[in-house]
């Protein structure tokens, strides 16, 4: 299968809310790129579905508000439970929110980075001695 993605993408998982009408229901991020987010929700993802998100970035009270329309949706088995994936072409995310999120992500894979870069180095000072 011929991969479609133009941009990097950024697994985490993070908590957002959906707002539909005036209804608010939680979903989770699973994954951020330059032009689409990765959900994951206990409703149906419709294709063509215009949807805002909030995202929820641990340690700030002031949610990032993305608007988009949903370019797939499919239904999938997670840890033993009935959910869906989607994928969110975002149309709309202010200057600032896309800052703060890019400064998350950055953030994250720093220290996913350190970490995974300091059991390399103890990995190889076993294997020196």
């Amino acid at each position: 299968m011929e991969e479609k993605r133009k941009y990097m993408r950024f697994n985490l998982l993070l908590e957002a809310l959906h707002l539909s009408g005036k209804k608010k229901e939680k979903v989770t991020v699973s994954d951020f790129s330059q032009n689409g987010i990765g959900i994951i929700s206990e409703r149906a993802i419709k294709k063509g579905e215009e949807v805002e998100l909030e995202l929820l970035i641990p340690g700030d009270n002031i949610p990032i508000v993305v608007t988009g329309e949903i370019a797939w949706g499919a239904s999938d088995n997670i840890s033993g439970r009935d959910k869906y994936r989607g994928g969110l072409k975002v149309k709309n995310i202010g200057a600032s929110d896309k800052n703060k999120m890019l400064n998350y992500i950055y953030e994250k894979w720093l220290h996913t980075k350190n970490k995974n870069s300091g059991s390399e180095e103890k990995s190889e000072r076993r294997k020196g001695n």
